[in-house]
């Protein structure tokens, strides 16, 4: 069951806030030592939002010429569409007290943050 705490769950929801996710989440994980609830959120969010911009940097290098170059137009704004998507379950999951953990992400988060 979800425990209800709007403030927490803000706290929480905020640090997925699409774009600017990497710097909230970072600040909100450096600020909150103890309750492992925003710590789990705020670190989730900053390893999606860090892999979102490698992939992207990625895509924008090995398909940048030729006719690798139509890729590029097809998987950027597929990949921004998915983490928008992404962003905003675990914003309103993270708002309703709920963590949800994405796959692979969610279980490294999850260890690290009960070590």
């Amino acid at each position: 069951m979800a425990k209800v705490d709007a403030n927490r769950n803000l706290v929480a929801a905020l640090s997925y806030f699409p774009f600017f996710a990497i710097f909230l989440s970072l600040v909100i994980v450096l600020v909150e030592r103890d309750d492992k609830f925003i710590r789990f959120h705020a670190m989730q969010s900053f390893i999606i939002s860090v892999s979102y911009y490698v992939l992207n940097i990625l895509i924008n290098i090995f398909f940048r010429q030729g006719i690798l170059a139509l890729l590029d137009t097809v998987l950027s704004p597929l990949l921004v569409i998915l983490v928008l998507v992404v962003w905003v379950i675990s914003m309103i999951k993270a708002y309703q007290g709920v963590v949800i953990k994405w796959p692979v992400i969610g279980e490294f988060v999850e260890k690290k943050v009960r070590a």
